[in-house]
């Protein structure tokens, strides 16, 4: 009896630790409480890529745009915020350029690196042009 007992607690605890389960039904949950639409029932399971119903892009975005390079970073209201990264290739394997955003702006410090040599160059974006640290 002990046997089956334990058997059936491994079991029920097992199937409560599926992380898909748990978060498909707590998502439903919250739809069923919060009337979300089902793409944002989707973008609350996953928050990559989130557009609000108001349509304006939120939180990390991935962009894989193939007519030029993926990049990723952080929108508020749909405006760049925050270290947004840029790469050469679309596995983004390969960075192109680390540059700060404010108020969808390139401002502040960045860093971009050469496709060949992997070199960096390190700057600072003002009013969106880019100012190469002098080297000593």
């Amino acid at each position: 009896m002990k046997k089956i007992l334990l058997s059936v607690l491994i079991a029920s605890s097992i199937s409560c630790s599926n992380p898909t389960t748990n978060d498909t039904t707590s998502a439903y949950n919250y739809l069923l409480d919060a009337s979300l639409t089902k793409k944002e029932l989707q973008n609350k399971v996953d928050t990559v890529n989130f557009t609000g119903t108001d349509g304006l892009k939120q939180g990390k975005w991935i962009e894989n745009n193939y007519s030029k390079n993926p990049s990723e970073g952080v929108y508020n209201n749909s405006i760049k915020e925050g270290v947004w990264t840029e790469y050469y290739n679309q596995q983004r394997t390969k960075v192109k350029s680390r540059i700060t955003f404010v108020n969808g702006n390139m401002e502040g410090a960045a860093v971009l690196f050469d496709s060949i040599t992997s070199d960096s160059t390190i700057g600072t974006y003002s009013e969106n042009k880019f100012i190469p640290n002098s080297k000593n």
